[in-house]
């Protein structure tokens, strides 16, 4: 079958890969899929996740990482992230009152704006505006 030059979220087959993390991956690179968009690895380290997408020909298309582990521990979100080989980090939902006014956007904001300063080991992040959430790009 051809390759599909699109990425299937992992969310939209959530059922199935709670019980059996695996099987959809490989269902959706036999159906020619090129790339999935993910919300985890299960109970796969990212490099073992990693290996499992080259191992099926696919390619990470982004992930969504919570708000209160982007504030917490931005540097290992990153890092997990440049080890699957994975672009894009999406923050999935923000609460609402970091939604009310500018001063929560803009604190939510932070997080993807160049720092004066580099940001050590994990490097800098960009971001991409989406109409549904602001992946950061993760460069490096």
């Amino acid at each position: 079958m051809a390759k599909l030059p699109i990425a299937l979220q992992l969310y939209t087959v959530r059922d199935d890969v709670a019980t059996d993390y695996l099987g959809p991956l490989k269902k959706v690179a036999e159906i020619g899929y090129v790339g999935v968009e993910f919300g985890g690895t299960g109970d796969l380290s990212p490099a073992e996740f990693k290996q499992v997408l080259d191992d099926l020909g696919l390619k990470p298309a982004g992930t969504h990482v919570g708000l209160d582990q982007l504030e917490t521990n931005l540097a290992k979100a990153i890092d997990d992230q440049r080890t699957i080989g994975n672009p894009f980090i999406v923050c999935p939902w923000l609460p609402e009152d970091r939604r009310q006014d500018a001063d929560g956007w803009k604190k939510t904001g932070e997080l993807s704006s160049p720092s004066p300063k580099p940001a050590g080991p994990s490097g800098g992040l960009s971001s991409k505006t989406s109409a549904s959430a602001r992946p950061l790009r993760v460069r490096g």
